[in-house]
């Protein structure tokens, strides 16, 4: 992280970055990359390597790829999900069918997922389609939201009972129930739900086709050791740099989360919305009390060293996404209205501010240099 009054990133950051400018490492095959990749997919309790990306769109659009949904074909999402996972779904000409969410996790309704299955789709073999359209339903979309559990388990017999991959947007690397996960991919994002480890996102399955799928189709747009973009487009892999961070800060993350994941300083002027169920969750959902406003809130939370956030706008009120809802929401309606999603503002680390010349000395040496 950096202050507006200038560097402040402390010394194994600074090392890391040095060392990976001064080396091969800037490619994307360099070994930054792939030490990243393997300790996201340690953390997920998974063997397969992970993937790195510069973003959760870029991961999210390889998940849809890697699990060979293809255009015209439809996935499930509750429509308080983020729009940066929603976007690439469009992108690839698929179909995006909302369903309103459950009240307790403010994830994917079960009951609605499972209410949509049996009156609006019918089985084909091993799959099932839509009545009205006829396309297929090939995956189901479970966010989670401001630190609450999502009903997974109920989601994942409806996945399996029905033929549907699951795809799963966890908030935290240390969520409590990552590891055990049966998620067809997990997506990562880096930039809005761990902003310490720098950016970007990653794409993680115990599916290797999925993986090797995703990997491959990441390459076509620049190929290794080309710094250049073909015609094919878009950049999806990490940078080398962001990778060398996100190594340097996985470990001091751990020990801030511990920390900042307490509810200690909130405002009591804030109503539970359920218990916390992530002991190194530093985003929690709260309710808005009644009588009381956003702009209130947000005013007791900053004396407090928290800040605060309102749930998206649900997507069936987006003009893009107008028409794809399925039924009605009004849990959703209600709780973007009322809820809050609290969260600690992270500390600047300080660290002595280096000169150009300081710099340049730190990079020639690889990072050796004392700082």
């Amino acid at each position: 992280m950096t202050d507006a009054k200038g560097p402040a990133m402390p010394g194994p950051e600074l090392q890391a970055l040095a060392a990976c400018l001064s080396g091969s490492g800037l490619a994307e095959d360099s070994p930054q990359i792939a030490e990243f990749e393997m300790r996201l997919a340690s953390m997920a309790g998974l063997e397969q390597p992970g993937l790195a990306t510069t973003s959760a769109s870029a991961a999210m659009q390889l998940a849809l790829t890697g699990l060979e949904i293809k255009a015209g074909e439809c996935v499930v999402l509750s429509t308080l999900c983020e729009i940066r996972f929603v976007n690439p779904v469009i992108h690839l000409g698929i179909r995006p069918l909302l369903l309103d969410v459950e009240p307790a996790g403010l994830s994917l309704d079960p009951e609605a997922l499972a209410t949509f299955l049996d009156a609006q789709c019918l089985r084909r073999g091993s799959a099932w389609f839509e009545r009205e359209s006829g396309r297929r339903v090939a995956a189901v979309v479970l966010p989670h939201i401001g630190g609450l559990r999502p009903r997974r388990r109920d989601v994942l017999e409806l996945c399996h009972r029905h033929g549907l991959a699951l795809i799963e947007l966890p908030e935290s690397l240390r969520d409590a129930e990552l590891a055990s996960s049966a998620a067809d991919a997990r997506v990562l994002d880096f930039s809005h739900h761990e902003p310490g480890l720098g950016g970007g996102g990653a794409l993680l399955s115990p599916h290797a086709s999925v993986i090797q799928s995703a990997r491959w189709w990441a390459g076509l747009c620049r190929s290794v050791g080309d710094q250049g973009p073909s015609d094919f487009g878009f950049q999806y892999r990490m940078p080398a740099l962001l990778a060398a961070l996100g190594n340097a800060r996985l470990e001091r993350i751990e020990s801030e989360h511990s920390t900042q994941s307490q509810s200690h300083g909130l405002p009591t002027t804030l109503l539970p919305f359920g218990p916390a169920v992530f002991a190194h969750h530093a985003r929690r959902a709260w309710r808005i009390p009644e009588g009381s406003s956003f702009a209130a809130c947000l005013e007791n939370l900053f004396p407090a060293g928290w800040t605060g956030e309102r749930l998206p706008l649900p997507l069936h009120r987006q003009e893009l996404y107008a028409g794809f809802l399925s039924g009605s929401a009004p849990v959703a309606e209600r709780a973007w209205q009322e809820t809050l999603v609290a969260r600690p503002v992270r500390p600047v680390a300080r660290a002595p501010h280096l000169s150009v010349h300081e710099s340049r000395s730190l990079v020639e040496s690889g990072g050796r240099s004392p700082l």
